[in-house]
């Protein structure tokens, strides 16, 4: 025996089920072959199957989740003394456990199973270690960082291992980028990324299986059923290939071992998917050569796991997939999706949408060779990056040091709609603050007045507004309003609005409060609209806080009633813009329009997400169906035109010219006109004839409306910036026919990316010539559909995050 030994602490060690035993194993091979010798400290009842394979310590009475019902029957210190005593139980059992191998310098300690109810006794231990016998110690963080936030052991346990380093060999680990980003927010101890070991098995890795032209696509999930690894939604997209009589083409086959109650209803539900020969449900526990034979045989596996979930953490079955050199379909948002972006062929789909899963699968069977030979290729590259060889290599290198903190930053939004979008404004700030939550910490203040609520990276939060406030600030908004129409002798009316908006601020103390707290925080704030500027800036000014300043609109070019009144807005908005440490606008015009003033701002045009377009063909179907369903019309033989818009002046304007529009239609075409479907807070919900009003919608209603529609309208007659749903209309692939002002802020050309009228007379001719010629709408139609692609937030938002790194020092 040798003093170079690696031992693994994994207390869900104890049979073969789940992937333990497999990372287990995979990783004492790496062991012996870098002439180390092995040993792992499991759980106290071992499979004797396990046993006979490695060498292993029963050693744990509990795993890492166990729940200690007596101790949670304490009111409100239930669950903190809870982890408090499983730590302490935990460092009791590792500390004896330990002490038994016979620890030595050349030792390595390794842990993969860590939750905060054994990261605190790690840290005990660690502290405990000789800075010079000691061994070396490497602690995996696999897990989601949200279930150790709000913990003071987290961080107690943190502090101690940072206070232990570098004088004890000690490393922190995960196997996820995005998980290094979530758990850098605890320590200041760098997080190294390590490969994933469980690519190989003892059995010979099978070649695609090539399907014949009318052979069945076989399909596999794998692993327990849970609720979190999307089993029930497989069943809901399962029925609705069944509804659109497309499930002959497919065999899916659900491993569903270990399944709880709600599973097993699910399951029971779906005895007529079993007799039809569908779907086949696996329910013994398999052994590693069964499950590695079920993987092989398998056309494509399905991995629609939940986002709130798995979105910074790995998936087993989702390595082994691309190991196998498999097609998967797996959650956009997610570890996953960041892996398909560089290996192996794959679809995504939406979190949680058994519709668009479907769909999905669709998109598989169609387009399976392109598929398959792409998850074939990039197998080799996988394997290269993620096997026990690479990981054992990684664990035993000693560079471990402190790293900078993570940049914060601060998004501060006037308005109430970002976290469920509903106007242009809304969805422009929320797909850049989904942007730079992939690489920095994100704290967004909103108008929304929805108590806090932390998504992934970004935490969302409105400041208080207490009764007196509210009050306050009604009057002083009347005040305002009766002070400008006396001094503007009524010509400010209906237009009061933007100066009031420079000037809330100052009725607000729970916001003033607020900014200063977020400025605390912050690296960079990002100010969205000039309206909060004077105490941002002051705020920021006096914690030494960057600030980049983006106006989506000149407010004050929409003022036309009052000389004086544009004069007093201007003066406002210019004086935000030149105090910025970065000043950025969202179109060229005005870009010109700062220049004039001497302020040098940047463009950085409105992004859309084209990741949320439908590209299976059955999409349109569906969505027709959806909008017939919604507008109670039979559509087979009628078309759709659709305006989507906010409550904005220049949309209700075009409104009533859209209603206008479809009078004289219905007067000239009778039961056949085109129906026309109004979305957004634009209109309130009415019906009358073929004019249709909905409201606000949904994401998932607007991609059904884009998706189901012949022609989209914009009889813009003013406005500043540029319009989100011209473009998001363009991505969709639909022909848009509105006015140069629509347009506004992009370089189309007329008669190639989009249809410009600018005479509302002219609209009923020109809707109806594009509705008849099918070859000029779908040459209009690809045309702004590849126009629209230099627009994804992936692209555009680049910029953003080059500007805070600029003024960070490139912290990222």
């Amino acid at each position: 025996m040798t003093d170079r030994r690696l031992i693994v602490v994994d207390p869900h060690l104890k049979d073969m089920v789940g992937h333990y035993f497999a990372y287990d194993y995979s990783l004492m091979q790496a062991a012996r072959a870098r002439g180390y010798d092995f040993v792992a400290l499991g759980h106290e009842r071992i499979d004797p199957a396990v046993a006979s394979l490695m060498p292993v310590h029963a050693v744990f009475p509990w795993e890492i989740w166990h729940t200690f019902r007596t101790v949670q029957l304490i009111p409100r210190v239930g669950r903190r003394l809870e982890t408090l005593v499983s730590n302490l139980l935990f460092y009791r059992q590792l500390r004896t456990a330990l002490r038994r191998c016979g620890l030595s310098p050349d030792s390595l300690v390794f842990t993969h199973m860590i939750t905060k109810k054994q990261l605190l006794a790690w840290a005990w231990w660690i502290r405990r270690l000789h800075r010079e016998a000691g061994p070396r110690v490497a602690l995996l963080l696999r897990y989601s960082a949200e279930w150790f936030k709000g913990s003071r052991v987290t961080t107690r346990a943190f502090r101690m291992i940072e206070n232990a380093v570098p004088g004890v060999r000690v490393r922190i680990c995960t196997d996820s980028e995005r998980l290094a980003f979530d758990y850098a927010q605890f320590t200041r101890l760098a997080i190294d990324v390590v490969p994933i070991p469980h690519t190989r098995h003892s059995g010979k890795i099978e070649g695609r299986r090539r399907r014949e032209s009318r052979g069945v696509l076989r399909l596999v999930s794998l692993g327990n059923a849970r609720d979190e690894k999307g089993f029930v939604e497989i069943l809901q997209a399962v029925r609705i290939l069944s509804e659109w009589g497309r499930l002959d083409g497919f065999k899916f086959v659900l491993q569903a071992n270990s399944a709880d109650l709600q599973m097993q209803m699910a399951i029971q539900e779906s005895e007529d998917l079993v007799k039809s020969g569908s779907v086949e449900f696996i329910f013994e526990t398999l052994s590693p050569e069964a499950y590695h034979k079920l993987l092989c045989e398998a056309d494509g596996v399905l991995l629609p796991y939940w986002r709130s979930i798995y979105r910074s953490r790995t998936s087993g079955v989702f390595v082994e997939a691309l190991a196998a050199g498999k097609p998967v379909i797996a959650t956009e948002d997610t570890w996953m999706s960041d892996q398909l972006k560089h290996f192996g062929g794959g679809l995504l789909c939406r979190d949680r949408d058994p519709k668009h899963l479907a769909e999905r699968i669709l998109d598989l069977e169609s387009n399976y060779e392109s598929y398959a030979e792409r998850a074939v290729a990039s197998r080799e590259t996988w394997c290269e990056r993620h096997n026990p060889e690479a990981l054992m290599d990684s664990l035993l290198r000693q560079e471990q040091g402190r790293s900078r903190a993570k940049t914060k930053v601060a998004v501060l939004y006037p308005w109430n709609d970002i976290r469920r979008p509903q106007s242009g404004a809304g969805r422009r700030a929320r797909l850049l603050v989904d942007y730079l939550s992939e690489h920095y910490h994100v704290n967004v203040l909103s108008a929304d007045y929805l108590p806090p609520a932390a998504m992934g990276n970004v935490v969302f939060r409105s400041y208080p507004r207490a009764l007196p406030t509210r009050i306050l600030v009604r009057l002083a908004r009347r005040a305002c309003y009766l002070a400008l129409r006396l001094i503007t002798a009524g010509k400010s009316r209906g237009e009061e609005f933007m100066f009031w908006a420079h000037q809330s601020w100052r009725f607000e103390r729970g916001l003033r409060r607020s900014i200063g707290e977020i400025a605390s925080w912050a690296d960079v704030v990002l100010l969205e609209y000039t309206f909060w500027a004077p105490p941002v800036l002051k705020a920021c000014r006096r914690t030494g806080t960057e600030v980049i300043v983006t106006d989506y609109d000149v407010v004050s070019d929409q003022i036309s009633g009052s000389l004086l009144l544009k004069e007093l807005v201007r003066r406002a908005e210019m004086a935000a813009m030149r105090a910025a440490d970065r000043a950025v606008c969202v179109s060229i015009r005005d870009w010109e329009s700062f220049r004039r003033c001497g302020i040098d701002a940047e463009v950085i045009h409105h992004p859309i997400d084209r990741g949320g377009v439908p590209s299976c063909p059955l999409a349109g179907r569906v969505a027709r169906q959806r909008l017939q369903d919604l507008t109670s019309f039979d559509l087979s033989n009628r078309c759709v035109c659709l305006f989507v818009g906010s409550y904005f002046g220049a949309n209700l304007v075009a409104v009533q010219r859209i209603r206008e529009i479809s009078r004289r239609l219905l007067v000239e075409w009778g039961e056949v006109a085109p129906v026309f479907i109004v979305a957004g807070a634009c209109c309130a919900p009415v019906q009358d004839h073929n004019f249709i009003a909905i409201g606000p919608v949904d994401d998932e209603l607007l991609r059904d409306l884009y998706v189901g529609a012949d022609l989209v309208v914009a009889p813009i007659p003013f406005g500043t910036g540029a319009s989100v749903k011209v473009l998001e209309a363009m991505a969709y692939g639909k022909v848009v026919i509105g006015t140069s002002v629509a347009f506004r802020g992009y370089s189309v050309v007329p008669g190639v990316h989009c249809v410009v009228v600018d005479d509302l007379d002219s609209y009923p001719t020109e809707i109806v010539a594009l509705l008849n010629d099918r070859v000029r709408s779908e040459a209009l139609s690809e045309k702004a559909r590849a126009f629209a692609e230099a627009f994804d937030y992936r692209a555009v938002c680049r910029r953003y995050r080059e500007l805070i790194d600029g003024l960070t020092g490139g912290q990222g």
